[in-house]
């Protein structure tokens, strides 16, 4: 608790759990990745770009959203554009 102790005691930490690597896909869009980028400037509502990319064939989706869509309007938009 002294002042002494604490800056001379190593730092503790959990050692790290073990990894896990993610399944290889058998067919394409059985396994995507997504991220949003932005903000931009506002064109046509849009101010984010929704990259969805498909691990097996990094076949990638540039998507214009904006932050004011809800989970469904995502979900639909997800199905008009990709699925």
């Amino acid at each position: 608790m002294c002042k002494i102790c604490a800056q001379a005691k190593g730092k503790y930490q959990e050692p790290a759990g073990k990894l896990h690597p993610l399944q290889i896909a058998m067919r394409p869009g059985e396994s995507i990745g997504m991220d949003f980028i932005g903000p931009f400037p506002e064109v046509n509502g849009y101010n984010y770009l929704w990259v969805v990319i498909c691990r097996m064939t990094s076949m990638v989706h540039l998507i214009p959203v904006n932050t004011k869509m809800t989970v469904s309007q995502l979900s639909t938009t997800y199905i008009q554009e990709i699925v």
